[in-house]
């Protein structure tokens, strides 16, 4: 099975809970990438709690658009409108965008949709 990369963009008790739940079905934690308000959730950074220091990454990214080139999948469990056309582009073939903030998505469906006809 090839390695999938993930973003998961919040860091509450919903997508923590999430990336918990994909990890414990197989997701390795090394391929996710977390962000939060401050950030991506980087090793170096120095205010993290024990939960959000399980999925720190040593990766050298800062910002949710660095963290989507290439991603397969987008889980986003926090704000509305915070995902451009423009980074779902550039994530890998055929991904996967779960846009779940409430009560607005972080993209609609229909610009997902336009932005690429394989997500």
């Amino acid at each position: 099975m090839r390695k999938l990369n993930w973003v998961v963009n919040g860091a509450g008790a919903s997508a923590i809970s999430c990336a918990k739940l994909y990890v414990s079905l197989g997701v390795k934690p090394e391929h996710v990438v977390m962000v939060d308000r401050k950030g991506v959730i980087r090793t170096d950074r120095k205010d993290l709690d024990d939960i959000k220091k399980t999925f720190a990454t040593t990766q050298n990214i800062n910002t949710l658009e660095d963290a989507m080139k290439g991603a397969d999948v987008f889980l986003g469990l926090s704000a509305a409108n915070v995902v451009t056309q423009e980074m779902v582009k550039s994530m890998a073939k055929n991904p996967v965008v779960f846009a779940l903030a409430n009560p607005d998505p972080e993209i609609s469906y229909d610009l997902a949709v336009e932005a690429r006809k394989d997500v």
